[in-house]
């Protein structure tokens, strides 16, 4: 079963579990930022941390797509495209312009110190435990009480998931529609995450 396969029947279990009384108006395709929107995840991640990135019409350009770091070079984990791949960030150490196919969809997963794109090693580093210091953004990082790389080039998700060391989820960010404000949704943590920069979050169709 292709991605799009599992991911309809996650929506149909999600559905089913909340017995169709969900706390949104509407889930949707995607949510994505072009540039002026982004979101606080309120997690500050570390480490041991897993992140899968689920995107969808992937472009290359510069713009941050998720992560945090206290400082330049210091207790990173974030992913940025630019135009001519991926940045990938981690500890203290990063790799750019990391190949990756534009205008598809790709599952980025970030566990260890690895960078996976849709299952293929891309990046590895040696690190010692450490945590961020500050929660992850989404549509953005967040550097030392600063937004950064928030550009002009579309980042589309159909969903984002954070799982712990022992690899069970804690958190799991969708896109939704409530009371006709695009926002995300963790259906972990059960809580929602509006855009905190300008404009609106863009959105796929409705579910």
């Amino acid at each position: 079963m292709d991605l799009n396969g599992l991911w309809l029947m996650e929506l149909l279990n999600r559905r089913r579990l909340m017995g169709e009384k969900l706390p949104y108006d509407y889930e949707v395709e995607w949510i994505g930022a072009n540039g002026t929107q982004w979101a606080d995840t309120e997690m500050i991640w570390d480490s041991s941390f897993a992140i899968d990135l689920y995107i969808v019409d992937f472009l290359l350009g510069g713009t941050g797509i998720c992560g945090a770091r206290a400082n330049w070079l210091d207790r990173m984990i974030h992913v940025a495209s630019n135009q001519d791949g991926l940045a990938f960030c981690f500890r203290n150490k990063y790799q750019t312009n990391i190949k990756i196919q534009n205008h598809a969809d790709h599952h980025i997963r970030i566990a260890n110190g690895k960078l996976y794109v849709d299952g293929e090693l891309k990046s590895s580093f040696n690190y010692t435990s450490f945590n961020c210091g500050k929660s992850a953004y989404i549509f953005a990082v967040h550097d030392n009480d600063r937004t950064i790389f928030l550009k002009e080039v579309p980042t589309k998700i159909k969903k984002m998931v954070v799982s712990d060391k022992n690899n069970l989820a804690i958190s799991e960010l969708i896109g939704v529609v409530k009371n006709n404000v695009p926002c995300l949704y963790d259906t972990i943590r059960k809580k929602f995450l509006f855009n905190q920069g300008t404009d609106n979050f863009i959105i796929g169709p409705k579910i």
